[in-house]
């Protein structure tokens, strides 16, 4: 049996669509993260 902390996550496995917005709109600010993420 696997560990929550076995199951590898990226910024994106955790995209919150925060009240009055749009999965889409989730996507794009978290996108937006990852990217500042790599740098």
């Amino acid at each position: 049996m696997s560990h929550p902390r076995d199951v590898p996550l990226s910024i994106l496995d955790l995209a919150p669509i925060p009240k009055g917005e749009t999965p889409a709109d989730a996507l794009h600010h978290t996108i937006d993260l990852a990217r500042r993420a790599d740098e």
